[in-house]
């Protein structure tokens, strides 16, 4: 699986078990139901068919069931015509009545309103500014010709507007999620923090614990952005919106710039809207998607989401496939990520997160964190270590989440006794791990001062036999105590009248050959290890590891 993580989008194109099985195969570790277009039902019909590819697929990474809240939005009506006419220069009147000639359906904004801001409707295809707010009504000029259809999307840039964050039908669907245990709410049109804890405590209410993404398409929520990361747990650059509010020129910059400030405080960044679009209806994408896409890699995004393409274009899992393979490709090019410039959270708990990175990178390896909240994982996903994250957790809910980050591979442990030793025995059991592997593992306490993770350690996969000094590179093979026999591993007694010519991966001495004896070895053998001690006997036709940079020889 690569790196960056893929949310795809369910619709009538997708929701079959042979098309998700395929998706998830190809790294979409999250599904995203849009409650803007299905009844709160879709969540369980689409949890019962994942539920079945994720027992099958158990020893892979399971995908997760991400539920897109549609939040209120401002429409305008038209109760006079199916469509009005909209003239350049022309002067119109909206109200909040519902029974006038262009009419907002939300109440109580009109009063947050005032001279020169800027109303747009129909996906910015209509442009008013503001001449006069008065009773009530709103006395505008249009900048545009165009038409203005019933029950068109309005945008207002650069305003707060009083509208909530959650609609009746939202917390249905919530009610909903929390039911069918989904793994992540998305909340639309976030505009400050408080928007997100209305959504936390939503959850908390109904005894849910989903992790909150918090979709960034205003240009007030842009504004709050600190805020807003602090309080998510996940931030959704969802571009489509962003380009109504904003200059189409500058969606580039801020798209790199949110996923900057979203590492610094090692929060995930979800680029999303028009990925892969042509792929709607053709069977390959464009060059300036492709294009796209290796350049939010290059920016450090952590997941890519597909919407339309997934959900009702022709070619769902081509769509899939061909992300896969341009991020494959893209990631196999690129020597470091970058980590963040600067850490803005707990900075003794990234400190120890950092060692880790550096540790695992001076000594190739990969990293095992015994995590229950998940927060270790996310701030070294942050990180972007060279090697893989294995994240070790009794919770299963919390399993699923992780399969969405950067890097991550999720393992569930059940009856996890806390003990450290305990843990290690029974990761080893798993065969996720080669013999002789080495790995760095961080661990702790969840009542340590600042933060459970208190504790790196360096571990070797396999049952500890001995050690010695050695010298050359690590082996593994089988073990022979008799030259004239068949084996890899030759382990000698005695340093006299000896053949240095004999051709084995390694040779293992308990006693101290010298120098001369060594270098002759070492022109046929590529590991020699002097001065061996044994904790126990080992057989001829045992399999042992070497090794070569701490001598130590395991079974």
């Amino acid at each position: 699986m690569n790196r960056a993580r893929f949310i795809a989008t369910l619709g009538p194109a997708s929701l079959f078990y042979e098309k998700m099985e395929r998706m998830a195969e190809l790294g979409v570790a999250s599904f995203r139901i849009n409650t803007a277009h299905v009844d709160k039902k879709y969540i369980g019909q689409a949890k019962k068919v994942l539920d079945e590819i994720n027992e099958r697929r158990k020893n892979e990474i399971t995908s997760s069931l991400l539920v897109d809240l549609k939040g209120p939005e401002i429409r305008m009506s038209t109760p006079d015509s199916k469509e009005v006419k909209i003239s350049q220069g022309n002067i119109y009147e909206i109200t909040d009545y519902g029974n006038t000639h262009l009419s907002i359906n939300q109440k109580g904004i009109l009063e947050n309103l005032s001279s020169g801001d800027t109303i747009l409707v129909n996906d910015g295809r209509v442009k008013f500014s503001l001449i006069s707010n008065s009773d009530g009504i709103l006395k505008v000029k249009s900048a545009t010709d165009g038409s203005i259809r019933n029950n068109s999307r309005v945008n207002i840039p650069g305003k707060v507007l009083n509208l909530g964050s959650l609609t009746e039908r939202d917390r249905e669907f919530i009610v909903e999620g929390i039911k069918n245990d989904v793994e992540y709410f998305a909340l639309s049109f976030v505009q400050e923090s408080k928007n997100v804890e209305e959504l936390r405590n939503t959850i908390m209410d109904y005894n849910g614990d989903q992790f909150i993404i918090s979709k960034i398409e205003t240009s007030s929520g842009l504004k709050n952005i600190e805020g807003i990361i602090k309080s998510s747990d996940m931030i959704m650059i969802a571009r489509g919106d962003l380009g109504v509010e904003l200059p189409l020129k500058e969606i580039a910059i801020i798209q790199k710039e949110l996923i900057r400030k979203a590492h610094a405080y090692g929060v995930p960044s979800i680029v999303a809207t028009q990925i892969l679009e042509s792929m709607v209806s053709n069977e390959t994408p464009t060059r300036a998607e492709v294009s796209d896409i290796t350049n939010a890699i290059i920016d450090n995004a952590d997941i890519l989401m597909l919407s339309e393409e997934t959900a009702i274009g022709k070619y769902p899992v081509e769509a899939v496939e061909y992300l896969n393979d341009v991020v494959k490709f893209v990631e196999s090019n690129i020597r470091d990520f970058q980590e963040p410039e600067e850490f803005l959270g707990n900075r003794i708990a990234f400190s120890l997160a950092k060692s880790a990175k550096i540790i695992s990178r001076d000594i190739d390896s990969n990293i095992l964190v015994m995590t229950r909240s998940g927060n270790t994982v996310k701030m070294l996903s942050s990180l972007r270590p060279t090697g893989k994250i294995f994240a070790v957790t009794p919770n299963l809910k919390l399993e699923k989440k992780l399969s969405l980050f950067n890097n991550v591979y999720p393992i569930h442990l059940e009856e996890y006794s806390g003990k450290y030793e305990d843990i290690i025995e029974r990761v080893k059991k798993t065969e996720i791990f080669k013999k002789g592997e080495t790995i760095v593992v961080t661990s702790g306490e969840g009542y340590f001062t600042f933060g459970g993770t208190n504790d790196i350690r360096v571990e070797i996969i396999g049952d500890f036999m001995g050690r010695g000094y050695s010298i050359g590179e690590s082996v593994s093979g089988k073990v022979t105590t008799d030259p004239n026999n068949m084996g890899d591993i030759l382990i000698i007694d005695e340093c006299k009248d000896m053949d240095t010519e004999m051709e084995y991966k390694g040779v293992i001495f308990t006693c101290n050959p010298n120098n001369t004896v060594v270098n002759s070895i070492l022109k046929h053998s590529r590991c020699v290890v002097k001065q061996a001690s044994f904790r126990e006997k080992i057989m001829d036709g045992d399999e042992i590891h070497i090794d070569a940079r701490t001598g130590i020889i395991f079974k």
